[in-house]
């Protein structure tokens, strides 16, 4: 990791990741969580181990009243970060996969962002009221996964998300494999391999097919374009 000037106007440098990096430290992250619990890496993480690690580094709040379209929200004003989860993910089994990729993701904020809020708080100016501004992070549900790389922000905890639930150390070898078996290493979207292995993805590991979609996708196993050859045939 290395700190480059923040263009959105956010911090004055903001953290760039280089390739694989957000992928070693969340897998890091995780193996040591869960083995330390468990004496061994158990996937799919279960809910309430997202819920404790987040609890390590912030404070939780999973029945909050957030606006529509608001899935979570992280206050840094306080010295431990306070998250807010929206009442609604927590309501009904079927938003499950939504409240698992929330946790992960506001988790992306507190952990590798969280440092920068800190020292941005002693540069702030107080509002009327004596408030910091600016300290307080609204996740929508269009940025929980599939965040523009232009908000950087966003995307990074996006990115983090899908890591935590999708240990690269876990999913690259039985990706692999299971490709192998096709003769390939990549696959179309639209082809019914690619749809087979996000099905699979969706499975094992508890999330959504969109977010095992924009996983698979952003290591580089399935690709957007019409085809991709495989022993002189096309998938």
């Amino acid at each position: 990791m290395r700190l480059i000037p923040d263009k959105t106007g956010r911090f004055s440098c903001r953290p760039f990741f280089e390739d694989g990096e957000l992928d070693l430290e969340c897998d890091r992250i995780i193996t040591q969580f869960l083995t330390k619990k468990y004496g061994c890496v158990k996937l799919p993480i279960c809910t309430e181990d997202l819920k404790c690690l987040l609890e390590t580094k912030a404070d939780l709040d999973l029945y909050v009243t957030l606006n529509q379209g608001e899935e979570g929200k992280t206050d840094f004003r306080r010295k431990k970060p306070d998250v807010h989860i929206s009442e609604i993910l927590s309501s009904e089994a079927r938003y499950e996969n939504r409240l698992r990729t929330t946790l992960a993701h506001e988790f992306g904020h507190v952990h590798f962002h969280g440092p920068f809020y800190e020292m941005k708080k002693a540069q702030l100016v107080l509002d009327f009221f004596g408030n910091e501004l600016e300290l307080v992070l609204v996740t929508y549900r269009s940025s929980v996964i599939t965040a523009s790389e232009t908000d950087w922000l966003e995307w990074q905890a996006g990115y983090v998300s899908g890591a935590l639930l999708m240990p690269i150390s876990h999913v690259k070898p039985r990706v692999l494999q299971y490709l192998g078996q096709h003769g390939t290493t990549a696959v179309s979207l639209e082809s019914p391999l690619a749809q087979n292995l996000i099905q699979k993805a969706s499975l094992r590991y508890q999330v959504s097919a969109v977010a095992a979609r924009v996983r698979l996708q952003q290591l580089g196993y399935i690709v957007d374009c019409a085809a991709v050859s495989v022993q002189g045939e096309l998938l």
